[in-house]
């Protein structure tokens, strides 16, 4: 008998968006399905979304006792799937027609996880076909090969793969689990399970939309001051280095820079030390008219110089001025 696949939707209190993402699942033409959704919520807005009002069997609906966060709800859906096989979306996102049959066919015994291509979608549920094709070139999926990747390490540090776009061995997500202290955790989890050696399918066909508005989760930003203190003591082959360094620079910056507005000053100081913190030298282009490179020099002042000044000031003095600053910089740009 083919395999049982579970469809886990994690929610809060947004039945307008779970409909259309519950929908989506159930629509599949892959027969042996199973749609969990668990909801974080206080339930007055999801009574509707029992399993008997649904009248749908393959519909499963958990209350969580209490809020979870989206990466412990993530775990608790997990933990409750019967499938073998696992795909974990969120409830404003929607799963094609042929999402799961196309990427069962890629999950071979020795595929330890496969991944498509997605759609963007607007909060109203229209496609952004350009944003969509940008984004593909953004995480390298148009230079990847159909089938088995050669290294998914590579693909992993260049988070190739979007959690709404991807398949993976229940087993493996109930013992990795993601890091509840993290508000994005899937990237990280990726990456742990390339290092351990998983092998990744990659299939580019769009078969999922993801949705992106102001309310979604993931706008709210990376904590990434945990993200990067979880990847920097990862090793990596000399192959795979260069692609840590390009997702870590951004990072560490971003992660320097909410320790000095949250006070951290000795976490910020340790981080600034790593040899990941990009050292941001000015590019030299001769092309820029005075005016440009005037202004690259200050953006780069700015980026790198305020960081270090202001890490290097005791905290009642150098967080207060980070602060002040980025705020006036981000008045500016207004």
């Amino acid at each position: 008998m083919p395999a049982l696949v579970t469809i886990a939707i994690p929610t809060f209190d947004r039945p307008a968006y779970l409909e259309q993402a519950v929908a989506s699942a159930l629509a599949q033409t892959y027969p042996h399905i199973e749609v969990i959704v668990g909801d974080n919520g206080c339930g007055e807005a999801m009574k509707g979304w029992a399993p008997e009002v649904a009248g749908d069997p393959r519909l499963v609906y958990q209350q969580n006792p209490r809020n979870f966060g989206m990466s412990g709800n993530f775990n608790a859906l997990a933990d409750a799937a019967r499938g073998e096989f696992l795909t974990a979306i969120g409830d404003d996102d929607r799963l094609l027609p042929d999402f799961v049959s196309r990427l069962m066919q890629e999950m071979k015994p020795e595929v330890t996880l496969a991944f498509c291509n997605h759609f963007l979608i607007d909060r109203y549920g229209n496609r952004l076909d350009l944003q969509s094709r940008e984004q593909t070139c953004r995480y390298s999926r148009d230079h990847l090969s159909e089938g088995v990747l050669e290294n998914a390490q590579v693909a992993a540090w260049q988070q190739a793969m979007a959690l709404s776009a991807t398949l993976m061995r229940t087993a493996d997500m109930r013992r990795l689990r993601f890091r509840e202290d993290l508000n994005t955790p899937d990237a990280e989890f990726f990456i742990r399970l390339a290092q351990e050696g998983g092998k990744f399918a990659f299939v580019p066909d769009y078969l999922a939309e993801y949705r992106v508005h102001v309310g979604a989760t993931s706008s709210a930003g990376l904590c990434s001051e945990v993200l990067v203190e979880y990847l920097l003591p990862l090793e990596v082959s000399a192959a795979v280095e260069p692609y840590k360094e390009r997702l870590l620079g951004p990072l560490m910056m971003n992660a320097v820079s909410r320790c000095l507005r949250q006070g951290e000053r000795e976490r910020a100081r340790k981080l600034l030390n790593s040899h990941y913190y990009p050292l941001g030298a000015p590019r030299n282009r001769t092309a820029l008219s005075a005016k440009e490179r005037i202004a690259e020099a200050t953006e780069h002042a700015v980026k790198y110089g305020l960081q270090h000044i202001c890490a290097s000031l005791p905290t009642a003095i150098g967080s207060p001025t980070y602060r002040v600053v980025r705020a006036a910089k981000e008045w500016a740009r207004s």
